[in-house]
């Protein structure tokens, strides 16, 4: 069984693309859809890469007191 190695489209998240995603299925998330798929595009030829937009919504800040 294929792993899948799930990272997002930043340079942190291509390094470990391209260190742990070979003979894997990578699955690329980020909230930047332009960004996301760039990315995906320059890996697709070395890589069996998926893309996934996701959403981000800021944790509620407790109220001190």
């Amino acid at each position: 069984m294929r792993r899948r190695v799930l990272t997002g489209a930043g340079n942190v998240g291509v390094a470990i693309t391209r260190r742990a995603g070979i003979g894997r299925t990578v699955l690329l998330a980020d909230v930047n859809e332009t960004a996301l798929n760039t990315v995906a595009e320059q890996l697709r030829d070395e890589y069996d890469v998926t893309t996934q937009v996701t959403g981000f919504r800021p944790h509620p800040r407790r109220s001190s007191g």
